[in-house]
């Protein structure tokens, strides 16, 4: 009987031995397993970074406009592949278009601006006009330098160089921006054309996922998401976007140089309240000193016509419901996408910076719902 019991506690602590040598065994699996994920998903993230900013705007794009997708696709009788191919073209003709047309105009211009400055190298700068002197403020001091400069005064010339050179290292490295810009958005809209056409799988896919993440309330923030994206793409990106085009017809048909740089400037000044005044106002002062009375006029009730009535008609039929976003944050998001991903950090940008600020919100009628009780209202999509 002894023999049995201690042949029993030899038994007993072999299977402990080998329970504890196969736990160790596992934790070394899963520690070889997760480095081993780890590995992937950095190649991965290094693979797909160079798209990353392409990417993204891909998915918000399409995200905003699936449901003109979805109402597309059953007017063509179901055909999803023609849908998307119709809303991918839609997409290059608002996007890609305005963006290779300011490449041209600026390319067009620096060519013109060499040729000018080539011809008052050899044959010398013209004197000022006499209206110059008469511009408030600084008038009098341009007149006079431009004056030195015309005599062949090698003080203002060496006094202008330095200017000269730091306008034309911005001039190359806001064509190489919009180089890069034409090839990001290129891809992203091939992003959404495959998006468009397989995205209902990757929205059951998404949704599962949130409501793992997020519970019940997984398939309420996608919605808050999706109308966040939409208001931003519509109400702010759109009309900014409509508005910097018919400001551009407005100085092309007026005859103003630069019609399409200046357009694209009031894309970005729509934003600040009479932002646009800067670019306009200007652009008919400049019409008034070279006789053309008539176009100055008619640049003057063009821009208030675009800035003013079809600005309040297109932020009212275009931002959807729940987007009662600060504009500041709107403003710092296009300047701030600018910068970090380039060219379409101008849509991307903005985009983010309201999906971020308006989930916060979300959490934060969660929180207050979860300590008082009581449901809180959810915000429409």
């Amino acid at each position: 009987m002894i023999d049995r019991h201690l042949g029993s506690a030899a038994q007993t602590t072999g299977l402990g031995s080998r329970l504890r040598r196969n736990d160790g065994d596992h934790l070394v699996e899963r520690v070889v397993a997760l480095a081993c994920l780890l590995i992937l998903a950095i190649g991965c993230y290094l693979v797909m970074k160079p798209f990353l900013s392409a990417l993204l705007w891909g998915i918000i794009l399409t995200i905003s406009t699936w449901p003109m997708h979805v109402r597309l696709t059953r007017a063509l009788g179901g055909r999803t592949g023609a849908s998307a191919a119709l809303l991918t073209l839609a997409a290059f003709t608002v996007f890609l278009i305005p963006l290779v047309l300011l490449g041209h105009n600026l390319a067009e211009n620096v060519a013109q601006i060499a040729a000018k400055l080539q011809e008052w190298r050899n044959s010398g700068v013209p004197y000022p006009p006499p209206w110059v002197e008469t511009v408030p403020l600084l008038g009098s001091r341009f007149h006079a330098f431009w004056s030195d400069l015309a005599a062949g005064s090698v003080e203002a010339a060496a006094t202008l160089e330095p200017y000269v050179q730091h306008a034309r290292a911005w001039i190359l490295g806001f064509g190489a921006l919009i180089g890069s810009g034409v090839l990001q958005i290129f891809i992203s809209l091939l992003i959404a054309l495959f998006l468009y056409r397989d995205g209902q799988r990757a929205a059951v896919a998404l949704s599962s996922v949130l409501e793992r993440l997020a519970g019940r309330r997984g398939p309420h923030l996608l919605d808050v998401a999706a109308g966040t994206l939409k208001s931003v793409v519509y109400g702010i990106i759109g009309t900014n976007l409509t508005e910097a085009v018919l400001a551009a017809i407005g100085f092309w048909i007026a005859g103003v140089p630069g019609a399409i740089l200046l357009g694209f400037l009031c894309f970005f000044l729509t934003l600040v309240p009479v932002g646009p005044i800067l670019i306009w106002l200007p652009a008919t002062i400049w019409l008034f000193t070279i006789g053309e009375t008539g176009w100055a006029i008619f640049l003057i009730v063009w821009s208030v016509m675009v800035f003013s009535v079809i600005e309040a008609l297109l932020r009212t039929f275009l931002v959807s419901r729940g987007s009662d976003l600060p504009m500041m944050m709107i403003l710092l998001g296009l300047f701030g996408g600018l910068l970090t991903f380039g060219f379409i950090g101008l849509f991307l940008g903005p985009c983010l910076i309201a999906l971020g600020y308006t989930l916060v919100m979300e959490w934060i009628g969660m929180e207050k719902e979860r300590r008082s009780g009581k449901p809180a209202a959810h915000s429409e999509a």
